[in-house]
């Protein structure tokens, strides 16, 4: 390995880019990123929203296990710049660390709890629809969080708009620790996503985690991340599916538990006719009449509006 003969203020800018914690290499890479487009390209301005230097940072976010790997590659990189660029970067990544106001800022909700960082996700907004789906694109949805958080003013430069969402997310969790509280174990969770995924008709507009699955309680916090959505956006969707989603598992659940028992329903004369009268209007079996009569008298009478039993 060659020797690097190290200037001043190289030595200086490496120095800078060690001490800083690893959540601002996010920042850092775009920073670096910026300085060599406009350099390559004679630019004396380049937008921080530029369509291609957004891409350049995500490809190489994407490409990096974790960001104290990716600072280290940095550190490798800038070893080997010029001393003019090195004097440069140096005042780039001081002038824009000095307007990041929510550095020093404790993200160890969002790394710990995987619902928040996907609901916060979910609630930050990007200045166009082309920008925003680039950023999507980022795999790992922490790296998401610190590059959508640093790369756009409106959340960088004070507090108030993560400190809403933070409240936001406290309400729902209070009155929404989990939207299947009867059923809240991970064979229903594995259950529903799959039931998710087939439907697309009506879930595919919030069946869309960032977090990839990669262990059991991982299903329960994105069926849960689903239903968040839900609950905040379209509160007739959220009832709708809730219902849908519940009954489906009940009956999927009930036909588990009776396959093969042979039920029987004293009924008198009369009511033997309305049932056949309703068999016929609605073409359903008498089993399959009486189970969705009872689940509608049930949603009507011991539900609350938001779907929840009552008793």
């Amino acid at each position: 390995m060659k020797h690097i003969e190290l200037t001043e203020h190289r030595n200086e800018l490496i120095k800078l880019i060690k001490n800083l914690h690893n959540d601002d290499i996010v920042w850092i890479l775009h920073v670096i990123n910026k300085d060599r487009i406009m350099f390559n390209e004679y630019l004396n301005r380049l937008s921080d929203y530029d369509y291609e230097l957004i891409k350049i940072n995500i490809d190489k976010l994407n490409s990096s296990k974790s960001l104290n790997e990716l600072k280290n590659e940095l550190i490798t990189e800038i070893s080997e710049v010029s001393e003019k660029c090195a004097i440069e970067l140096i005042n780039m990544i001081k002038k824009y660390k000095d307007s990041l106001i929510i550095r020093g800022r404790d993200f160890n909700q969002y790394k710990s709890d995987k619902r928040f960082l996907i609901f916060t996700l979910d609630s930050i907004k990007t200045c166009e629809i082309k920008t925003h789906r680039l950023i999507k694109s980022i795999t790992n949805p922490y790296f998401q969080f610190l590059y959508s958080i640093y790369l756009f003013e409106e959340y960088y430069r004070d507090n108030d708009e993560l400190d809403c969402i933070e409240k936001d997310y406290a309400k729902l969790v209070t009155e929404k620790p989990t939207h299947f509280k009867n059923y809240n174990d991970v064979e229903f969770y594995k259950w529903a996503k799959k039931y998710m995924d087939e439907d697309k008709r009506n879930f595919r507009e919030y069946n869309k985690s960032s977090i990839i699955i990669c262990e059991d309680s991982d299903y329960s916090i994105v069926v849960n991340s689903a239903f968040d959505k839900m609950y905040c956006g379209n509160e007739l969707a959220y009832t709708a599916l809730k219902d849908k989603l519940s009954n489906a598992w009940y009956q999927k659940k009930y036909r588990a538990k009776n396959k093969g028992k042979t039920h029987h329903y004293y009924l008198t004369d009369k009511t033997l006719d309305c049932l056949n009268v309703l068999c016929q209007k609605y073409n359903k079996s008498e089993d399959k009449m009486i189970e969705h009569l009872i689940n509608k008298c049930f949603a009507d009478e011991c539900t609350d509006h938001h779907g929840e039993a009552i008793y």
